[in-house]
């Protein structure tokens, strides 16, 4: 099987500080290569916090009710106070779009920034039949340093793969994706 993986910077214009924070689940190669005869595809998504019962604005990745004044969880997730009242503090830096080709002869992943809430990949997909799934790492804050947020090694809860076709010079709408955090 052959991976082309594609990583994106952050489009919000501050760069959070990533130590302790989840890896990035893609993998770089550069084999992701806009070209003729090939397709792309579009998706969009949404946070929804089970605790606070509801779905977020598009871009509203994180949520940090009581920050400490001067620690890294302030500058990790802008969103406090109100925004996020009665919900346990979570981070999602990114997600993962996978495509996987079901006769197993490719697949692509991206990392993308959660805040920009939805992605065209390059036109650099061969056409085929894809498993397409979009896929979440949640931070927390730290149970023995609480000024800051670290990976907690769960998923946000997300929508199994959907099987679409990518067809040459198109892009194949994944559909608007809910990741869940917070769930029970």
């Amino acid at each position: 099987m052959r991976w082309s993986v594609c990583l994106l910077g952050s489009g919000c214009g501050s760069t959070i500080p990533e130590e302790g924070l989840c890896p990035s689940s893609a993998v770089l190669t550069s084999e992701c290569e806009s070209g003729r005869g090939l397709g792309a595809v579009v998706v969009r998504w949404r946070i929804a916090d089970f605790t606070l019962g509801r779905l977020l604005s598009r871009g509203l990745c994180c949520c940090n009710a009581n920050p400490s004044r001067d620690g890294l969880d302030r500058q990790q997730c802008s969103n406090l106070g109100s925004a996020c009242l009665d919900s346990p503090a979570w981070l999602v830096q990114r997600v993962n779009l996978t495509l996987r080709n079901t006769d197993g002869s490719h697949a692509y992943s991206w990392d993308v920034a959660c805040t920009e809430g939805e992605y065209t990949t390059p036109y650099c997909i061969v056409p085929g039949i894809y498993d397409m799934q979009l896929t979440a790492d949640v931070n927390r804050l730290a149970a023995e340093l609480p000024s800051r947020f670290v990976c907690s090694s769960s998923k946000a809860t997300s929508p199994p793969s959907v099987r679409r076709a990518v067809v040459s010079g198109q892009a194949t709408n994944l559909d608007a994706v809910v990741l869940g955090v917070n769930a029970p």
